[in-house]
Order: C-alpha cells, then sequence, then structure tokens
C-alpha cells in the first residue's frame, strides 16, 4: 500500500498528518526486509552472474527503492528528527545509482547497492523499528 503524502490537503490537521506519516512509517517496517532480501540478491548477478532476468529484476527493485525513498522523505521528520541519516549523500548515491544503471554498469551498481543502499537502507530499517 502506498500512501500519498502529498494528497494531504491544507484543511487537514498535523495530528491527521502525523497519522498518515505513523501508518506510512508502518508500511515502511513492513516493506524493508523484502527490499533488502532482493538486493541481496541481485548483487551478485548484477556483478557478473548475470541472468537472463537481471535487469528487469533490478528494475523492480529500484521501482520499490524508489518507493522507499518517497515514503522516508514524507516521514523523515519522525524516522530521523536527529539527522542520523544524511540525506544529501543519499541523495548523491541515489543519482550515483540512477546513473550506473542507465550505462548499464553492472559492476558499479552492484557496488552502489553494496556499499551505500544497503547500509541506507539497514539504518532506516533500525530507525523505523526503533519508532514508537
Amino acid at each position: 500500500m502506498i500512501i500519498d503524502l502529498n494528497a494531504a490537503s491544507n484543511n487537514d490537521k498535523p495530528e491527521d498528518i502525523k497519522t498518515i506519516q505513523e501508518e506510512t512509517i508502518d508500511s515502511i517496517k513492513e516493506y524493508l526486509p523484502e527490499l533488502i532480501r532482493g538486493i541481496n540478491n541481485v548483487i551478485p548477478e548484477v556483478k557478473g552472474d548475470e541472468k537472463e532476468d537481471t535487469w528487469e529484476y533490478l528494475r523492480m527493485i529500484i521501482d520499490g527503492f524508489n518507493w522507499v525513498i518517497e515514503a522516508y522523505n514524507g516521514t523523515s521528520s519522525l524516522l530521523n528528527p536527529d539527522g542520523i541519516i544524511d540525506n544529501k549523500d543519499v541523495s548523491s548515491k541515489v543519482e550515483d545509482l540512477g546513473r550506473a544503471y542507465r550505462n548499464h554498469d553492472g559492476n558499479a551498481v552492484g557496488e552502489i547497492l553494496e556499499n551505500d543502499i544497503i547500509p541506507f537502507v539497514n539504518k532506516l530499517k533500525e530507525l523505523s523499528e526503533a519508532y514508537k
């Protein structure tokens, strides 16, 4: 389930927005273990053990990761109030991943997933599990 945080209107009360954010955090908590599993499965494939559907599988993982980023952006005030996650660094790594994907550079994709995206997703998982 995707909750469109941008759909909140000017008439929404702060407590309504917080409820939507908390529901989104619950969705993040549910989804992250699957995303982490998918990322860990695709890393060896893009780094050389490529299968017929590796790049399609990777595209689906990136789509899921994009949803996580959108959900995080809408909830970071609750999940990351102390700035434990460096949002600018994450944005930079996401841009690097997109560039490597568009260039079909499997080694770069694998390295970025392994060294940058997995640590971010694990930290986000930790923060979402600690929330409430």
